[in-house]
């Protein structure tokens, strides 16, 4: 299932929700994103710096964050932030591990 058909709202990737011109992003700390809740899947593939932009560009006083990955999966051609890291280093974030799941064909 598709984001927008499970939420009925719009998806976007990173680099559109951030507003990314080519060199720089329209969305930053002076300019948050706008929103109750972001979700990113497949955050186990982001990199570190587009990382960095997208929680300079979050107000965690406004917006709640979900960040969704897989800690087995490869590791990408560039460094990425590790989703096991990430959970044991920040003791403000609240991790779940899923132990079964479906994967749905398209």
């Amino acid at each position: 299932m598709m984001a927008k058909q499970a939420v009925d709202q719009v998806a976007f990737t990173i680099h559109r929700l951030l507003g990314f011109q080519g060199h720089q992003f329209q969305s930053g700390p002076e300019n948050p994103i706008r929103a109750d809740v972001v979700v990113i899947d497949e955050f186990s593939m982001v990199d570190v710096p587009l990382a960095w932009h997208l929680f300079r560009s979050i107000d965690p006083e406004k917006t709640a964050i979900l960040l969704v990955g897989d800690h087995n999966q490869l590791p990408p051609s560039v460094p990425a932030t590790s989703c096991v890291t990430l959970s044991k280093q920040a003791s403000s974030l609240a991790s779940y591990w899923i132990r079964s799941y479906v994967r749905q064909a398209f």
